[in-house]
């Protein structure tokens, strides 16, 4: 369309001026928000070329594929940063995807890998979500239950214990 042209064409007179990563990762973005995937995709790509270890980039070029449908290629861009190098917030989002793919021995066996102290409260939840998806009650109540201590009013912390509660109920 004539708008994505524009954009498109500003993009590229930008990154001849200032080749950044922010530059990139905003302009991936742009593209993305308007479903232009292939254009997206080449500036994810030419991006990482100069900026291989940003997993901001990383992200944005996962969701790329994510959203047009190409989920094993967003799975082996992660797994492919995390061949190199360590983020919780690749490991995460590669454990959602694992997770809505079905895959979930491979979600659980990433989980185990994860670095013992998960920096907030709400990765900490995060982790005990997926813990409970994969039928590991116990593990996920201890999270959560170690959360409640620290901040005894997170709402959903205490929805989460409700539902392993119920989950374990009918499991009986």
């Amino acid at each position: 369309s004539n708008s994505t042209e524009v954009i498109l064409s500003a993009l590229s007179g930008l990154l001849k001026l200032d080749p950044s990563l922010p530059v990139y990762q905003d302009g991936t973005t742009i593209l993305l928000a308007k479903s232009e995937f292939d254009q997206a995709e080449k500036i994810a790509l030419e991006g990482l070329k100069r900026y291989p270890e940003d997993p901001l980039l990383t992200l944005i070029l996962s969701g790329v594929y994510s959203e047009n449908n190409q989920v094993d290629k967003a799975i082996a861009v992660l797994e492919k940063y995390l061949e190199k190098k360590d983020a919780t917030e690749i490991t995460e989002e590669l454990v959602r995807l694992y997770l809505n793919e079905g895959l979930t021995q491979k979600a659980s066996d990433l989980l185990s890998k994860m670095p013992e102290k998960p920096q907030d409260t709400e990765s900490e939840l995060f982790r005990a979500r997926v813990l409970s998806s994969v039928g590991r009650y116990a593990e996920a109540k201890s999270f959560l239950q170690k959360l409640l201590k620290e901040t005894p009013d997170y709402f959903e912390a205490w929805v989460e214990l409700g539902f392993i509660a119920e989950k374990e109920k009918n499991n009986d």
